[in-house]
């Protein structure tokens, strides 16, 4: 019986975020009501509010699962090829949902996803912690290259997406994972020269 309930439960929220993204291919967020949302979701505005506040909760919620699809795995990769693996996977899932990855870098707030950004860039930094100098690096330093990591590779990937920059996801990835490779490196004091290469030969 729960089991049914968790599924009534998630197929009204999935009905009301399909809702919520037809509704936003033709007006802002702050332009629909609930009145609205539920009258093309199918559903009423009790059941509305049995588990939604306000229209932004539902978008949160979209937001929250679109980057959860997004996210290839939960896990640390455990050398660089496996973590522009994870990086592609993630590029190829935004590329592949693309109107849906627009509609929502235009009504996103970007905080869920900055900061799905910045756990995902960390990764690869992380895999550069046990040299010498990154050990020597304060706390400090250390967040703020992953916030510029961060908020760079969001933009980067808002830019690709709602100017329709013809990129594939490999050339994003490859993109991404230069620069990122390049900043974590640079932080080690190494040469950076190599990170112009992608992994082609390019």
């Amino acid at each position: 019986m729960e089991k049914k309930e968790n599924q009534r439960i998630q197929l009204t929220k999935r009905m009301l975020q399909e809702g919520l993204l037809q509704l936003l291919q033709t007006k802002p967020l702050d332009g629909i009501t609930v009145t609205e949302l539920c009258r093309v979701s199918g559903i009423n505005r009790a059941t509305f509010y049995r588990h939604y506040k306000t229209i932004h909760d539902v978008q949160v919620d979209l937001e929250r699962d679109f980057i959860k699809h997004a996210s290839p795995s939960n896990r640390q990769p455990r050398n660089l090829s496996e973590a522009k693996k994870m990086l592609e996977g993630t590029c190829s899932y935004i590329y592949e949902h693309a109107e849906t990855a627009k509609l929502l870098f235009l009504c996103s707030t970007d905080e869920d996803m900055t900061r799905r950004t910045n756990e995902l860039f960390q990764s690869f930094v992380e895999l550069h912690k046990n040299e010498p100098t990154i050990t020597d690096m304060d706390r400090e330093s250390l967040r703020m290259i992953f916030s510029f990591m961060s908020g760079g590779g969001y933009n980067l990937l808002r830019q690709w997406i709602l100017e329709d920059v013809p990129k594939t996801p490999q050339e994003i990835t490859d993109i991404l994972f230069n620069i990122i490779y390049s900043i974590a490196q640079s932080s080690e004091g190494h040469n950076t020269s190599r990170a112009v290469l992608s992994s082609n030969g390019r």
